[in-house]
């Protein structure tokens, strides 16, 4: 996929990000997105686990936002715009034939685009865990496992906001 199409796919979700209305289409854009950006970092590094680490952090929290939407909103009845969808695919076609057409659209050589070195690559990953910063490390640690508990005690079925009423 060249890369100038894989811009134009990025760029598609965020102008379907703005025109959509409920949380839970909102919720799969940002997924896709994630997704999308994550395959750029891979292409793009020679360090595979951001792209990893990316996908996990954002797929966990759109987890918690969809369990927490899906209970708010549930019987909410998804809208659609045809007029959003005509001009989005119109769009799309015609941007998709100016790409095809144009021959200087090949793939691009991503070679040149290596943002992360070997030899800076591997000092990266020691900055993170030198002893200037892992008193910073442990206490983000903390923070994180704090959010994980004040999360799960917000999502108890009979404590939390989230109550069954019968």
């Amino acid at each position: 996929m060249s890369f100038i199409m894989y811009f134009f796919l990025l760029l598609n979700m965020s102008l379907m990000f703005i025109y959509t209305v409920g949380p839970l289409g909102l919720g799969l854009i940002i997924v896709i997105q994630t997704l999308f950006i994550s395959g750029a970092l891979f292409m793009v590094s020679t360090m595979t686990w951001f792209s990893y680490v990316l996908i996990m952090i954002f797929l966990s929290g759109m987890m918690v936002l969809f369990i927490y939407v899906a209970c708010l909103a549930s019987n909410e009845m998804v809208s659609i715009s045809y007029f959003n969808m005509i001009t989005g695919g119109v769009f799309s076609g015609v941007f998709s034939i100016y790409i095809w057409s144009n021959q200087e659209s090949e793939d691009m050589p991503l070679v040149g685009m290596n943002f992360f070195y070997e030899g800076v690559s591997s000092s990266l990953v020691y900055k993170v865990f030198s002893e200037m910063v892992v008193l910073m490390s442990f206490f983000m640690i903390l923070y994180l496992l704090l959010v994980l508990i004040v999360s799960v005690y917000i999502s108890y079925l009979s404590k939390g906001p989230m109550q069954m009423k019968i």
